[in-house]
């Protein structure tokens, strides 16, 4: 009895309750899925918004103003003053830029959030790919599962005239592979 419990610990050593718990988290982040797409991209558009320059009109092209005499453009009391350097502020916002994208990517949240995403993604395509009838299942089942959220888990394996027992099993296959692709040994 005492060599199959150390070899239960060997091939699996986290504990029952941290494998739900991570499990749990893993239904958690099925179910925010969308919503924390949505957010990603908002943060995306956010750096890509700040690092695009300002819109100009065309007619402040400088190639399609006229060409006129340092006479003619400027006034006398400008003219007879030295000439003092205009100020650039696009080394002070690229570098506004990159420490804002900089604080973003490199944070943990964000990272983490991004590989959670990943690992869901993978199985997404995996699944959408299979030639499997069970797969296309399977991949029913997650999206009215955790992406729909309108129907109950007896009325999901009805409609996919599986029996509760099958759901049950597919359902922890797929949480078990998506634990997989974020390195989990569960």
């Amino acid at each position: 009895m005492k060599a199959e419990n150390s070899a239960r610990k060997i091939t699996n050593p986290w504990p029952e309750q941290k494998r739900r718990a991570y499990l749990a988290a893993i239904e958690w982040d099925l179910r925010t899925y969308e919503a924390m797409q949505t957010e990603l991209q908002e943060l995306q558009a956010d750096i890509d918004e700040l690092a695009a320059p300002p819109a100009a009109d065309i007619r402040g092209n400088i190639y399609a103003i006229p060409r006129r005499r340092p006479d003619e453009i400027f006034p006398e009391y400008l003219r007879s003053h030295p000439a003092r350097p205009l100020s650039d502020p696009t080394p002070d916002r690229a570098e506004l830029i990159s420490e804002y994208r900089a604080r973003i990517l490199c944070a943990t949240e964000y990272r983490e959030t991004v590989r959670r995403l990943n690992a869901i993604d993978r199985v997404l395509i995996r699944l959408e790919r299979s030639q499997k009838p069970d797969d296309r299942l399977k991949l029913q089942l997650l999206k009215a599962k955790y992406f729909d959220q309108d129907k109950s888990d007896q009325q999901i394996a009805i409609d996919l005239h599986i029996s509760e027992r099958t759901f049950r099993n597919w359902k922890n296959g797929l949480l078990l592979e998506i634990a997989k692709q974020l390195g989990m040994v569960i």
